[in-house]
């Protein structure tokens, strides 16, 4: 359903309007630029984790960030890490099948060793720096990324309720930070924790010799271009070094968490689906043959339907992100794909907003309107991508997804996200054969920050999943 719906805050104390539809997504979260920025609590929680991070400064020091940033995350950039992820998806081959040899029928924890894989790859892409966390059971990072996001999954709702008190109840912050010192609170622990590991990371990059020498030549890394901009003299144009490091903490959170959580949920729908997934098969090998060298390119990638519309449809069907929260700047007016009936049984189709209301785009929902997906919007179909879409409106970074957000405040490492799914998806299927585990029936979505998977009953494990892995 897309209609607006009211709400109450955690606390129960402030109203949220609720929708999913795509026009009012549209110009809130496309057109609107500034005017709906982000909800102070979820900014406040982003800035214990990340710090003056693109994802929590405000409009101006935004624009500017984004605009030093943008080179890095061109398409262009983008192609040169394809050999780079591949590298590591073959590492990453490699780790389940020394797993397999050791106990070929024990199902394997998948959403485990994709997350140290996208860890992996964001280390290098990023820092240029390698964790080692495919090889290393006990990498510190890896350690600390488990903890915060899981941490957070499995306190969500108290957590969400503690971040509005913050934002919202004067001296609750300092009262906290009083009790703190008596009663331990593992989220906020977890949180410095990450943010004093990445920073660690950073800081090394930011101090070595190599970096620079990095960001004269060619820049293999994002912190190489960004030390390259704060080089320069114009303020408009550089970052200060505690803005570089608040990057590499924003960037591996955001990165790391969305990308395996996405790829862990494409095996479990692929393993109901056995057709699809030797279809899947069959055209990566063609793909291969067609080659002289076998080696894909990044236009190889984009021009395999079958891999492009398994990974549209986890983007659609498994959102990671759960809700787009913006606040208006101003009184407003919100336009409606869908006209809905009024308290007064009028049937309108806009919504008016007074200045500092809550507006929340529910992802999940916008990705399963009937009115745009057809009556089976609610079925993993990735054969839907070849048919034409009823999306009327045009939303969102790509293909009339709202996964990535949209606007000036959308993700800014979208096309990095899907080349590192691009390429590790056809990695495991070239080699793998997933099938569902015992219990696959217990596996759900956990909604939190992100939506990871959980197995019912073993949620205090925090995110896994686990599948039957055979190999090829």
């Amino acid at each position: 359903m897309a209609r607006p719906l009211k709400s109450k805050a955690p606390s129960a104390c402030e109203d949220i309007l609720m929708t999913g539809d795509h026009l009012a997504f549209q110009h809130v979260i496309d057109k609107a630029g500034y005017d709906y920025p982000k909800a102070r609590e979820e900014t406040k929680f982003l800035y214990q984790v990340t710090g003056n991070s693109i994802v929590t400064v405000g409009a101006h020091a935004h624009q500017r960030q984004r605009k030093i940033m943008n080179p890095a995350f061109s398409e262009r950039q983008m192609q040169r890490f394809v050999p780079l992820f591949q590298s590591i998806a073959t590492r990453l081959t490699r780790g389940i099948m020394s797993q397999l040899e050791v106990d070929p029928q024990k199902e394997i924890e998948i959403r485990g060793w994709l997350g140290r894989a996208s860890l992996e790859s964001i280390g290098y892409s990023v820092f240029g720096y390698e964790f080692n966390a495919l090889e290393d059971e006990n990498c510190e990072m890896a350690h600390a990324l488990h903890h915060l996001l899981d941490g957070a999954a499995k306190t969500s709702a108290a957590l969400r309720t503690m971040i509005w008190a913050y934002v919202n109840v004067p001296y609750f912050d300092a009262a906290m930070g009083l009790l703190s010192k008596i009663v331990p609170n593992p989220a906020a622990e977890s949180a410095a924790h990450y943010k004093r590991i990445t920073r660690e990371v950073g800081s090394k990059v930011l101090l070595s010799e190599g970096a620079v020498s990095n960001a004269e030549g060619f820049e293999k890394d994002i912190m190489s271009i960004l030390i390259k901009a704060n080089s320069s003299t114009d303020k408009e144009k550089a970052m200060d070094d505690d803005e570089v490091l608040s990057q590499g903490s924003s960037f591996i959170a955001g990165g790391t968490d969305s990308t395996s959580a996405q790829l862990a949920w494409a095996l479990f729908e692929l393993a109901k689906l056995p057709d699809v997934q030797q279809a899947l098969r069959e055209e990566i090998a063609a793909a291969r043959n067609r080659l002289p060298d076998g080696d894909i390119s990044q236009m190889d990638y984009d021009a395999l339907p079958w891999l492009n519309a398994v990974l549209k449809e986890v983007l659609r069907y498994h959102p990671t992100t759960v809700f787009l929260n913006r606040e208006a700047a101003k009184d407003d007016v919100i336009p409606l794909a869908e006209p809905i009936m009024a308290t007064t049984g009028e049937m309108i189709d806009r919504v008016p907003v007074r200045k500092g209301q809550l507006i929340s785009f529910a992802v999940h929902i916008s990705g399963r309107l009937s009115s745009v997906y057809g009556e089976d919007a609610h079925v993993f179909r990735p054969s839907r991508w070849f048919e034409k879409m009823n999306d009327k409106v045009s939303l969102g970074h790509y293909s009339n997804l709202a996964a990535f957000s949209g606007g000036v405040r959308g993700c800014i490492g979208w096309r990095w996200g899907i080349i590192e799914m691009q390429v590790t998806l056809a990695e495991l299927i070239e080699n793998f054969r997933f099938e569902l585990p015992a219990n696959w029936r217990d596996i759900k979505r956990s909604p939190c920050i992100t939506l990871p998977p959980m197995i019912r009953g073993k949620e205090a494990a925090g995110s896994q999943l686990p599948l039957k892995v055979i190999p090829l």
